[in-house]
């Protein structure tokens, strides 16, 4: 397996990189929604991130993508070793992360955020627990979707 720094790119030049990918790398402390998260996990890619915002949300350890404790570079960098070097692991994440991305909706995700405003669980996620005390919201921090 190869690695190739691609720098920024867009439209179909973009999609054509997600499609020759195994494992996105998404290193950011600081974007907190980080839709490229959701695009490589539609695109059936891997995705290592840190534990935080979006990657929090929308990814469960092992399962649909690796996270690393924020600010852990080595966590990090070892999540990403560990996908490599465990194909079978590496094809559960990417199989189970392109079922994760083609399952949530717009509609899921307002639902979701309206049970954390209100305290109540989401209509359509009744066994998921929901718990965001109210200093979550004001730093950024959540629960999972």
């Amino acid at each position: 397996m190869g690695l190739i720094f691609c720098g920024v790119t867009t439209g179909e030049t973009l999609a054509r990189h997600y499609a020759s990918g195994d494992i996105f790398l998404f290193p950011s402390e600081t974007e907190t929604f980080g839709n490229v998260t959701l695009e490589a996990m539609a695109s059936g890619l891997a995705v290592v991130a840190y534990d935080y915002a979006a990657a929090r949300l929308h990814i469960a350890q092992n399962e649909s993508g690796m996270l690393a404790p924020c600010g852990d570079a080595r966590a990090f960098i070892g999540c990403a070793t560990r996908l490599v070097a465990d194909r079978r692991l590496l094809q559960k994440v990417r199989t189970t992360a392109r079922q994760c991305a083609a399952s949530l909706s717009w509609s899921r995700v307002i639902e979701k955020f309206e049970s954390w405003l209100t305290g109540l669980p989401a209509e359509s996620d009744p066994v998921l627990p929901v718990s965001m005390p109210a200093q979550s919201l004001a730093n950024g921090s959540v629960g999972r979707l």
